[in-house]
């Protein structure tokens, strides 16, 4: 087949991706703009046909075909790539979108760049995660315009990639943007039987090996997941950017999980030694020596965090470059009594994310100190209160040993406070487990000085955006065991966060016992419940009985 000058977009979709499918191309095909695509290969890969799917296809594009689904996504894209019939292959997922700003962009592209001939391949930026303002969260580079010839082809099964052995002078690098949007719950065990499969085979590709522990280290199956991870690092074969993504894993595993600060520094380091420009390790460092009382050296580490940016790398998490590194110096400044420093970086803080009622507070105090500086030293009790409740949110509590009108002497100290955050999908007052349980639970937290808070309706949002909202909480009590619990309580576990399961109910099965398995703690709401769970083979089981009714219509706890 003789190929014709043209860009065309490439994709493949399953079953059941009806919405996903529209919205996708009615982003790629608009109305009032010029036509960027001039093919559009559509393939429904599946093992069994769905006629919507097919149907939705055909009313945007002829070139419509189906693929039988073997558990082999580069088989899948290799047949979608041989439908092309320009001369350029642009391919994205059924779950992806092109805005109208990114469309712009191309369409430029595509009409100042490509007829040059002088590239081969475009990498643009995969905005994978967004936060609830739409900004972006992770964003990883993609190969993702690329010449339709016969040496452009994906390879491995899943996580599949096409080879970039281009010159390097024949690849671009922009910062166009393709957006992913997932519409479903998140399964982190799905892909593992795959890659186990491929990495049992033997000899498994680099990045086989850098998945299957990834996945595996994110479904928090640590004991798998660490010797694989481990070896990889030690090989250093593959890409550099997963080497470093590895160690950033592992940096953080040592240190949050097992509090092993040796491997976790000697993880961070190596990771930086792959990869200089991850801000991840970076950070990671700093928090470490700042958690060893070693400020000097946090705030070198803190630094060289800010020198990095969102250049491509692989998964990069945005606010690790800016946002997190500057409201840990501000705060660091502010206890130092470095007023000028410290409203610097909370300025900085403040470009990066403008809409954090913290970092806002924080400038408050840090200006309000600034200013009493210049006539006295004398810290107020009021502002020592504010001090005191916003270094909470960093960990440290606050003791004032001296002051007069001369200085403050303060003292900081690791806080072990207890914070809870607990994950319901609704509040209905007719529940008996809501309204004479768990509401009864939160208000003896409050009494207690426990701080408690409910996050609701989480079961549609992202996991970035659940880890948003139980802000400092270091315990999360789950009520439930769907596909989304899973996905939280891996990620809240690889984070250090402890996280308890509210058992109410004499059920068992395996989908509820594998949770159980999993979570630190496991409360049951009668000791006969108790009882049973212990039998189950659950043996971090106790009993947390139901307090009297309460009636919540009255009283506003959230």
């Amino acid at each position: 087949m003789e190929l014709r000058e043209g860009l065309s977009l490439c994709l493949i979709v399953g079953p059941k991706e009806t919405k996903e499918l529209v919205k996708l191309l009615d982003s790629c095909t608009p109305k009032d703009k010029d036509q960027l695509f001039d093919d559009i290969c559509v393939t429904h890969a599946a093992k069994e046909f769905d006629e919507n799917i097919l149907s939705i296809a055909k009313k945007y594009t002829g070139n419509v075909t189906t693929f039988t689904w073997a558990d082999d996504f580069s088989s899948a894209r290799n047949f979608n790539f041989s439908q092309a019939k320009c001369k350029w292959i642009l391919w994205v997922d059924a779950d992806d979108c092109i805005k109208s700003d990114q469309y712009d962009k191309l369409l430029k592209l595509k009409k100042e760049v490509l007829p040059t001939n002088k590239i081969d391949m475009v990498v643009m930026n995969y905005v994978y995660y967004h936060d609830q303002e739409d900004n972006p969260v992770v964003v990883l580079p993609r190969e993702r315009i690329v010449k339709n010839c016969p040496k452009t082809k994906w390879h491995d099964p899943i996580h599949e990639y096409i080879d970039m052995c281009y010159p390097h002078d024949r690849i671009m690098r922009t910062n166009i943007n393709i957006d992913h949007y997932r519409t479903k719950p998140y399964d982190p065990g799905r892909n593992i039987p795959m890659l186990k499969k491929e990495y049992d085979k033997g000899n498994p590709s680099a990045r086989i090996k850098f998945y299957y522990g990834k996945e595996l280290a994110d479904n928090n199956n640590w004991n798998d997941a660490l010797p694989v991870l481990e070896e990889f690092v030690q090989k250093g074969e593959g890409f550099v950017d997963n080497l470093t993504v590895a160690c950033i894993r592992l940096s953080n595993y040592y240190f949050k999980v097992k509090k092993d600060f040796n491997n976790a520094k000697m993880y961070a380091l190596r990771g930086i030694h792959f990869g200089s420009a991850y801000a991840e390790n970076y950070v990671c460092l700093g928090e470490i020596f700042q958690e060893e009382n070693n400020t000097d050296i946090a705030i070198k580490y803190f630094k060289e965090a800010l020198t990095k940016e969102l250049n491509g790398g692989m998964s990069q998490v945005v606010d690790y470059y800016g946002f997190i590194p500057s409201f840990k110096l501000a705060a660091i400044y502010l206890t130092l009594r470095n007023f000028s420093e410290a409203l610097k970086y909370c300025d900085i803080a403040i470009k990066h994310r403008n809409n954090d009622t913290k970092v806002h507070e924080l400038k408050k105090i840090i200006t309000c100190e600034l200013e009493k500086s210049s006539k006295d030293n004398t810290i107020s009790n009021e502002d020592l209160k504010k001090i005191s409740e916003l270094l909470k949110d960093v960990g440290y509590t606050v003791e004032l040993l001296e002051n007069n009108s001369s200085f403050a002497n303060i003292k900081l100290v690791r806080s072990k406070e207890i914070s809870v955050a607990w994950l319901v999908p609704f509040f209905n007052e007719d529940d008996p487990a809501t309204r004479i349980r768990r509401l009864q639970i939160h208000k003896e937290f409050e009494k207690r000085g426990i701080k408690s808070k409910f996050i609701i309706n989480y079961i549609t949002k992202s996991v970035y955006e659940v880890r948003n909202e139980i802000d400092a909480a270091n315990i999360v009590i789950f009520t439930m065991y769907t596909e989304k619990d899973c996905e939280l309580l891996a990620h809240f576990k690889n984070l250090g966060i402890k996280c308890v399961y509210d058992h109410c109910e004499a059920i068992f099965d395996n989908t509820k016992n594998k949770f159980m398995e999993i979570v630190d703690a496991i409360t049951c709401c009668s000791t006969k419940l108790t009882e049973m769970t212990i039998e189950k083979g659950f043996k971090n089981s106790v009993t947390i009985k139901d307090p009297i009714d309460y009636s919540w219509k009255n009283n506003k706890i959230i």
